[in-house]
């Protein structure tokens, strides 16, 4: 299991993902450079990476990070509130919890 990730690397990757530069969807296709068949990463039709032909998994789970990375952000958001709420309740709910001291064993 990895380690969880800072505040800061994630306040990192928010801020590059928030980069409209490369917005939108990556695609991957084959290609031949210097008659050698690759895989590259394309945005509008740019290429942004060329992996060798074995690395198509590869140039595929990068294409997928752009659209997977804000979900994932926005699933961390989500559960953070959701995580707050739920200890907002459970401490109100320990509030209006009275005990009686003779009830508690010594």
């Amino acid at each position: 299991m990895h380690e969880p990730m800072s505040p800061q690397r994630e306040a990192i990757v928010r801020r590059e993902m928030a980069d409209t530069t490369y917005a939108g969807t990556w695609h991957i296709r084959e290609s031949t450079v210097d008659g050698t068949d690759v895989w590259e990463v394309t945005h509008q039709g740019t290429v942004l990476a060329t992996l060798p032909d074995w690395g198509g998994n590869l140039a595929m789970w990068i294409a997928d990070a752009r659209d997977d990375v804000p979900q994932l952000l926005a699933l961390v958001a989500h559960l953070r509130v959701e995580l707050a709420e739920r200890t907002r309740q459970l401490n109100g709910l320990l509030d209006s919890l009275s005990f009686d001291e003779k009830a508690v064993p010594a």
